[in-house]
């Protein structure tokens, strides 16, 4: 039987008739792939009138409707799965909710208070001005304006000569720790490194170019067969070039499309044989897909690697923000640190300059009624507070050092010997506070909390892959090939463009593992680590609740602290005042009462340098506070600019 030569009919609405066997396939393909839809329960009636038909009309539609098949099933949850995500989300939002409960019932803004005692010491307005002037943090100029010849000198500078200072601002020391520090900038590179894994995830999907040529020269004897015996030898000479070339594409279903174009020419030299056509072009276009159906069945599972990839990306951009927050709160923490050690240099040489003072007088009376080891125990008082002022400097150099260590600024390298000096002065105000608000605030903004929650969604991931792998193998192929032959490659391209000669091709394969032990072993270790990362996620919530709570306990009671130090400070510098005043009235100056002079000098200085310690630790306390509700970048003016791909991406479960 011989098939019309291109051109001779029209093949308008003419259908190739089908094997038998072919149409039973058809059919039992047809049954498997409803029944696979059945299964999906709510999912079926659902199915659109138009993917219904074109299974109805296999093999012809075979393509489009497995393909809509698979889009359509890739969407689909069982209710189980819906339930399981509902009570998980129910889980963590108690998580929460437990944790600010009480603060909600009791939700009120209020404001730092402390007991002012300053009036219990009865001192006349006029002497409560006098002594802020001659003590307190305030007493003291900017330490910048101490240095210089004669003034605020720190020792010999390790390159020899005097040691420079610059001074710099907090907001200073923060803007060059954001842009220059190296934790801060190898943090930076961080989510750049992840967005180029997520794009090789993503690459997965791209279209594949592919192609293969061989050449065969082909020169054979063949057996013969003969009713009589014959000494005939026949041969099997030609030339073959066979070539391929397409495209393939793995498919967001799990399945993979390819398109391939085949030509095999042939040149045949046999002696004595007549081949038609001679040379032949044989000429195909392939369109097939592989879908599997059941197990690695859909775009939960084609897509978990491209998941992962998005979901470490944007852990490292919180992990880029968690940095970002460390490094400004430990730059403000050194910064305070800078400033209480250059306050405690200049009470120690305040306190100096007035035992040098006490040890002169001690000194002349040596001949009067001053003994050898009165004047001795002036003397090492004095020696005493020189030392201290060494162990002052070195704590501010040292404190000098931290800071360029955390700014890394490029005119302030830790090589130079340049001596960092503070500008800002500690702040004394109160702080309104809504305790509930915090938490809701950290919760929302703390970088620990939302990796958790991503922690959750990848195991969330990695469980839905398990839960695939335990259904069976059970794999789909559908083919149409266009077939044409000529004796040109010309022409069979030409005749397979018409679409004549058309192969179909469906096939199924199944394979299931007895008992199935390494699928359900992968669920269970999925399970198990899923309830590590939600277990996570609670105690992340609890610490962090609880480092809000302890931070702002710390906030409080430094401001209370602070009244407290500045009432034992004016204290301690009223009786100061009152021996010196006595000092002018009275002639006679003993030994033991300029003794006594001498330790009422340091235990005033004591308590400068604690009421300092306190201004600072009220300042270092509200850092670490704006640090655990995690808003520590808006309040020191920092905006975090997210890569736009990754903010539209936001953090939830799956």
């Amino acid at each position: 039987m011989t098939r019309p030569e291109s051109g001779s009919h029209s093949r308008s609405g003419f259908r190739l008739p089908m094997p038998r066997a072919f149409s039973n396939l058809g059919l039992l393909m047809t049954f498997s792939v409803w029944s696979i839809l059945s299964a999906a329960g709510s999912c079926i009636s659902a199915v659109p009138r138009t993917l219904r038909r074109g299974l109805a009309r296999l093999p012809s539609y075979l393509p489009l409707g497995l393909a809509g098949a698979g889009v359509f099933l890739a969407s689909c949850t069982t209710p189980l799965q819906r339930r399981s995500e509902d009570e998980l989300r129910r889980s963590l939002m108690e998580s929460v909710e437990r944790e600010v409960r009480e603060a909600r019932r009791f939700s009120q803004t209020l404001e730092s208070t402390r007991v002012d005692r300053v009036p219990e010491l009865r001192l006349k307005p006029e002497i409560l001005a006098k002594l802020e002037r001659d003590s307190g943090p305030n007493s003291y100029p900017p330490a910048i304006q101490g240095t210089g010849t004669g003034g605020f000198v720190i020792g010999p500078s390790l390159l020899g000569g005097d040691q420079r200072a610059v001074a710099i601002s907090l907001q200073r020391a923060i803007s060059s720790a954001v842009a220059n520090n190296l934790n801060v900038q190898f943090a930076r590179l961080g989510p750049a490194i992840e967005e180029a894994r997520a794009q090789a995830a993503e690459a997965a999907f791209d279209w594949t170019f592919f192609s293969t040529v061989q050449w065969i020269s082909q020169d054979q004897e063949n057996i013969t067969s003969s009713g009589f015996p014959s000494n005939a030898r026949t041969f099997d000479e030609r030339q073959v070039i066979q070539s391929q070339a397409g495209l393939r594409q793995r498919l967001i279903t799990g399945g993979v499309f390819t398109v391939q174009q085949n030509i095999d020419y042939t040149d045949n030299a046999t002696n004595r044989t007549f081949f038609n056509p001679d040379p032949a072009s044989d000429a195909s276009l392939l369109f097939q897909l592989d879908q599997p159906l059941l197990r690695n069945f859909g775009s939960d599972v084609a897509l978990a690697e491209v998941q992962l990839a998005t979901n470490s990306q944007r852990d490292r951009v919180l992990q880029l923000r968690a940095e970002l927050l460390r490094t400004v709160t430990d730059t403000e923490q050194a910064y305070w640190g800078l400033v209480l050690a250059a306050g405690n240099l200049q009470i120690f040489r305040k306190l100096l300059d007035k035992g040098v003072d006490v040890r002169d007088v001690i000194r002349a009376r040596l001949n009067v009624d001053a003994n050898p080891a009165q004047y001795a125990n002036a003397v090492s008082a004095v020696e005493n507070r020189r030392a201290s002022i060494i162990r002052a400097e070195n704590q501010l150099q040292s404190a000098s050092d931290q800071l360029k260590l955390l700014m890394n600024d490029p005119d302030l390298s830790i090589g130079s010997d340049t001596l960092i000096l503070p500008v800002d002065r500690p702040v004394d105000a109160p702080t309104a506070y809504n305790f509930a608000d915090m938490l809701l605030t950290a919760v929302r903004e703390r970088p620990e909390i939302q990796r958790a929650l991503l922690g959750i969604d990848d195991s969330s991931i990695r469980l839905r892959v398990a839960e695939s792998g335990r259904l069976p193998q059970f794999d789909l192929r559908a083919q149409v090939r266009f077939n044409a032959l000529a004796s040109s490659v010309e022409t069979s391209l030409s005749r397979q463009a018409e679409a004549n000669l058309v192969d179909y091709l469906i096939g199924a394969s199944f394979e299931v593992p007895l008992g199935n032990r390494g699928a359900e072993a992968g669920v269970r270790l999925r399970s198990l680590e899923r309830l590590q990362s939600v277990i996570t996620y609670r105690d992340v919530i609890r610490q962090v609740t609880g480092t809000v709570k302890s931070s702002l306990r710390d906030v409080l009671d430094s401001y209370r602290l602070i009244a407290q130090q500045r009432a034992a400070r004016l204290a301690g510098a009223e009786q100061l005042r009152s021996i010196e005043a006595r000092e002018r009235t009275v002639q006679a100056l003993t030994p033991e009462f300029l003794d006594f002079k001498l330790r009422t000098q340091d235990d005033l200085a004591a308590r400068e340098r604690e009421e300092l310690a306190a201004l600072t630790q009220y300042n270092t306390s509200l850092a670490i506070l704006s640090r655990e509700t995690g808003t520590a970048l808006q309040r020191n003016r920092i905006r975090f600019e997210v890569p736009r791909n990754i903010l539209e991406q936001q953090p939830g479960l799956r």
